[in-house]
């Protein structure tokens, strides 16, 4: 609304505008953007008007690189006799290294140090063992990170449920750093469940080349990209993008 206001209403402009601010100033930029668009469609649902259409303009782009991208790499995967559990784990790792290393630089650049982080560990079940909060992730976080700052390295073994109340209730004031550069990269990863491409089109593609049911096929992809499944709901999403793929393919 702001940059519609700046731009004295001229949607291209703006749209431009959001574009340039999603791929420039996001650690992770991609899914910042389907997550907006997303929520512009959902908005439109509702009530069309100047503001969604100019969110959808800005970022429809970027959705349909990052969606036909996953369709190609998991066609070509198949092809190549690859399970869809390895392709969907290659795509989140593929991801987590991009946030580790997008991350780094900008947290350097502001901080006004040199920061490097990596992640050796993210999964659910920190503090419970039901099957639930193991599977969803983001709900009960088990993650260990490793944070080097101007060539000092802090090993963080249980970040949430370990070094933060730890830190707190001790005041080791000497984690601060190392804490809040892990944190804002671990959030931004834990984001993806709020748009979880790397399950839905690989098991749609899967299901539509007839390799794979619906059902197995988004049993398998959310396997697969455990790291996206920080929350429920890719799984059922999936199967039902699959079940539609199967459909339309009938009729192609």
């Amino acid at each position: 609304m702001n940059s519609l206001i700046e731009s004295q209403g001229d949607v291209e402009k703006t749209a431009d505008m959001i574009r340039d601010i999603k791929l420039n100033q996001y650690i992770d930029g991609g899914t910042s953007a389907l997550s907006y668009n997303i929520v512009a469609r959902k908005a439109e649902q509702v009530r069309r008007g100047i503001v969604t259409g100019t969110m959808i303009k800005a970022t429809d782009g970027i959705r349909t690189k990052m969606l036909s991208e996953r369709a190609e790499a998991t066609y070509k995967g198949l092809k190549e006799g690859k399970t869809l559990e390895e392709i969907c784990r290659t795509m989140d790792d593929e991801r987590t290294a991009m946030v580790e290393r997008n991350a780094s630089a900008v947290l350097s650049a502001f901080m006004g140090a040199e920061i490097s982080l990596k992640f050796t560990k993210i999964a659910g079940g920190a503090r419970r063992n039901h099957p639930w909060a193991a599977k969803f992730w983001g709900f009960d976080a088990d993650v260990d990170a490793e944070v080097t700052i101007n060539g000092e390295k802090f090993v963080l073994e249980g970040l949430c449920h370990k070094v933060v109340p730890d830190a707190v209730l001790n005041k080791k004031s000497e984690l601060s750093l190392a804490i809040t550069c892990a944190s804002v990269a671990i959030q931004e990863i834990m984001y993806i469940g709020c748009a979880p491409i790397n399950v839905i089109v690989p098991a749609a593609v899967a299901a539509a080349m007839g390799v794979l049911d619906p059902k197995e096929a988004a049993k398998q992809a959310e396997k697969g990209a455990a790291t996206t499944v920080a929350i429920p709901g890719a799984g059922d999403k999936a199967k039902e993008a699959a079940t539609l793929a199967v459909r339309i393919m009938k009729d192609l």
